[in-house]
């Protein structure tokens, strides 16, 4: 019996495709075996031999064909391996690539309207910490650069993080902009 290039032997490993029932496995497996035979010889490596050594990796062109026409376990495994390798190496330089490009990008700069903030802080039933008073100088800094902010604000429950949070809010509203607070509750 053939399926695809390859015959079926008892003891060999095939793969089980997700399809409709409309799609029998076999076909798919010979369609697959067809785009395998028509693209891997065309296909270059985008890792070079030093670090697929050093990572203990199979080449993109054996590992596709490991992963659907495997010769045993352990060969669907190393394949298994090169691919996630792949799908978390190209998700890495994507997010690199995002961060570039967020930090070459020009910002809004919004300056302290200190009116504003004299206003907000002298309003509140309570002294701010010097912790908090850092990170509200922090933050306000941070959203006056030409730089895009991007700032996480750690603390314990009770610690501040809010009112930090809006009194950045209440500056770039002082500059007509809007600002939206979200806050989980778990």
């Amino acid at each position: 019996v053939q399926d695809g290039e390859r015959r079926i032997i008892p003891g060999r490993l095939l793969p089980v495709y997700p399809t409709k029932r409309s799609l029998p496995q076999r076909t798919l497996r010979r369609i697959i075996g067809l785009g395998l035979t028509t693209c891997l010889p065309k296909l270059s490596d985008h890792l070079n031999p030093g670090i697929l050594q050093r990572q203990d990796l199979l080449g993109i062109r054996d590992a596709l064909q490991e992963y659907h026409q495997p010769i045993s376990k352990e060969a669907k495994l190393l394949a298994r391996k090169r691919l996630a390798f792949d799908e978390i190496f190209i998700r890495q330089i994507f997010m690199l690539t995002r961060r570039q490009e967020w930090q070459d990008a020009k910002a809004i700069r919004l300056t302290t309207v200190k009116s504003v903030m004299r206003s907000f802080i002298s309003g509140l039933p309570f002294t701010l910490t010097k912790a908090q008073t850092r990170s509200l100088d922090e933050v306000l800094s941070d959203i006056a650069s030409e730089t895009p902010t991007r700032r996480l604000l750690e603390g314990e429950v009770g610690s501040g993080k809010t009112v930090v949070a809006l009194a950045a809010m209440l500056n770039a509203v002082a500059h007509g902009y809007q600002a939206a607070l979200m806050a989980p509750t778990e």
